[in-house]
């Protein structure tokens, strides 16, 4: 490398993690490299149609991962400068049932129960709800390689589903206090009309973790990595766990912090 080609940084990712790190470093003055598999993405009003972007899949990147069964999925990330960050980082509605949807969720018997209750009127008058539960670490949630380059991932997806029952039971305990019927509350699917199926993961974390003991994390404290001096990393990757919310908000809060700890190192 030349010269002329010399950086003081450079960051690979520029979404939550990568991008603000590159922001809190600008006023340094130092010459930083941004590095990005995809190009800028298109203004437009797709951007903001959670149709476009989680059913139809138009930004997301095309490619496949393996399950831990080696069958192929599309994973939900897209290879845009911003990173996934700019479609996870958004608040996109979750949509509003329609009779189709209820229609082909209901069982059989449903018609024949409530005969005087036509699908459209049920939609009319449903609320929709996502319930979200934690990802608890495990060692057995992987991600891994294989020899021609294709990502492997090893992903437990009955993963806390006692609490994730246990925040339903919650919701069905407060639907009285808002004028709702507690009988009435039904398992609801997101989009597709089914439940999350492993290619719908969208905020992967916990792959390079920090913590104090280089026995049992790669980074330390500081997001540095405990072999080597020049490398940090600031994306959720470092999340020892991960939360039942979107990362966004926490990766930024760490990026900033790491990237004081880095411009004081460049004084």
């Amino acid at each position: 490398m030349t010269d002329a080609q010399h950086y003081d940084v450079i960051v690979v990712g520029t979404g939550a993690g990568g991008g603000t790190i590159a922001h809190r470093l600008a006023p340094t003055g130092k010459r930083i490299l941004l590095l990005e598999r995809g190009d800028y993405l298109p203004r437009e009003r797709d951007n903001w149609d959670s149709t476009a972007v989680f059913v139809k899949g138009k930004y997301r990147a095309p490619e496949f991962w393996f399950d831990k069964h080696g069958n192929e999925f599309p994973p939900e990330v897209n290879y845009y400068v911003g990173g996934n960050t700019k479609f996870y980082g958004a608040a996109l509605l979750l949509g509003k049932s329609d009779s189709e949807q209820i229609h082909g969720e209901a069982p059989r018997w449903a018609g024949a129960v409530c005969p005087d209750m036509p699908f459209e009127v049920l939609a009319h008058h449903a609320v929709d709800f996502w319930l979200c539960g934690e990802d608890l670490p495990t060692p057995d949630n992987r991600v891994t390689l294989d020899r021609d380059g294709g990502i492997h991932l090893a992903l437990d997806e009955k993963n806390d589903i006692a609490g994730l029952n246990h925040l339903r039971h919650k919701l069905q305990g407060v639907l009285g206090h808002l004028g709702m019927q507690e009988e009435h509350l039904l398992s609801r699917s997101v989009y597709l009309h089914k439940g999350m199926p492993i290619g719908a993961t969208a905020h992967q974390a916990g792959t390079v973790r920090f913590g104090r003991d280089p026995a049992d994390s790669a980074l330390d404290v500081d997001c540095k990595a405990h072999d080597l001096d020049n490398l940090h990393v600031v994306d959720t990757s470092f999340f020892p766990s991960i939360g039942a919310v979107n990362p966004s908000l926490t990766a930024i809060a760490n990026a900033l912090r790491v990237g004081d700890r880095i411009a004081d190192r460049l004084r």
